[in-house]
């Protein structure tokens, strides 16, 4: 079973594939061969359930044409063609094995012990593709140029230990293209700051595992009407609200969402503050503690110096991530923009796993 992903940019647009950094993932599973485009998988899928062909059989026919080609990537397989796939490459990856089974968040492509083939694209220069697999299947480049491009920040998963108790400036580790979720202006750094606009979830590339803190200056502007800094605990969720508003009712609080399945806007919520806490157009300071023992959990949390949030009691009162997603650090934002100046996180115990650092 084999596994073929590529990141690419189009330049130009197909059903499905815009012209934007997209992964595409091809997969066999033994049964299906499936297609991934963003990790979603698309529906329309060879398989062989239902034939009297045996998987080998059914692969074999399938890709019958091309058992004697060589791999190219940029231009169709077909034989004798001079077609060429107009789009930029920058990471290919063969691997052995299935590597979804569900949707996914893509990556950038790293060595790993399944890996076979693996082009990176960093040579710049030359004729020659290097294999970063070490598996030697360097490859050719024929008729293609190199361009310039800002290369997405490598993915891994590096755990780091806790020392000192020093803050870890995660604003370098962020990708908005990649870390940013939503239908609205996922975010841009200008200068060493990171704007994030409308309707945008963005997920922090670490999970702390452990009591940790975590700290940010940030301004305000046009709302937002909902801001929320949703805070890993063990399996748990829950969000401190930093601003919750309805065009109906108008401002509803802020506090812990949810605590017992109750939100800011019910009063039933022991945590809820009535107290506007956001100040547009002004720079503040956001101060965040968890920490948690066995099934028991204490969080605090303060916005300039004021106490926005300060409770404790058992996990199973916060609230669980949807299903199919992961307890992570997250800023969701809101009709409004925000700016972060920094953002650090600091673990008082434990470790902290890194899932995109940044690339040397």
């Amino acid at each position: 079973m084999l596994a073929l992903e590529s990141i690419r940019i189009p330049i130009l647009s197909y059903e499905g594939v815009k012209s934007e950094l997209t992964h595409l993932a091809l997969q066999w599973t033994g049964e299906e061969l499936q297609f991934f485009v963003n990790g979603k998988l698309d529906t329309h899928q060879y398989s062989t359930r239902g034939h009297s062909e045996t998987p080998s059989e059914f692969v074999k026919r399938l890709f019958s044409e091309y058992q004697t080609v060589d791999l190219k990537l940029g231009a169709p397989l077909s034989k004798g063609s001079d077609g060429q796939l107009a789009s930029n490459l920058y990471n290919v990856r063969i691997s052995e094995g299935v590597r979804y089974t569900k949707q996914f968040k893509p990556e950038v492509f790293t060595k790993e012990p399944q890996t076979k083939l693996l082009y990176d694209f960093s040579e710049g220069q030359g004729n020659v593709l290097k294999d970063s697999s070490g598996n030697g299947y360097d490859g050719e480049i024929i008729g293609a140029k190199w361009v310039e491009f800002k290369r997405p920040r490598v993915s891994k998963k590096v755990e780091h230990k806790a020392t000192e108790s020093k803050w870890l400036n995660l604003l370098p580790l962020i990708d908005p293209a990649l870390d940013a979720d939503g239908d609205g202006d996922g975010g841009k750094f200008e200068s060493e700051e990171l704007v994030i606009g409308h309707r945008a979830t963005l997920t922090l590339p670490v999970i702390p595992r452990g009591d940790y803190e975590i700290r940010a200056e940030f301004t305000s502007w046009n709302g937002p009407k909902y801001l929320h800094v949703l805070l890993p605990i063990g399996e748990r969720n829950p969000s401190v609200v930093l601003a919750s508003n309805d065009n109906e009712t108008g401002y509803q609080g802020a506090g812990l969402q949810l605590i017992d399945g109750f939100s800011v806007a019910d009063s039933k919520n022991s945590t809820r503050q009535t107290e506007t806490f956001l100040r547009p157009n002004e720079k503040q300071t956001f101060l965040c503690r968890v920490i948690s023992k066995n099934d028991h959990a204490t969080i605090t949390a303060t916005v300039d110096g004021k106490t926005i949030a300060d409770w404790s009691g058992s996990t199973d009162r916060l609230n669980k991530p949807d299903a199919g997603k992961s307890s992570q650090l997250k800023i969701w934002c809101y009709k409004g923009m925000l700016k972060l100046h920094s953002l650090e996180l600091r673990m008082l115990n434990g470790e902290v796993q890194y899932m995109r650092p940044k690339a040397e």
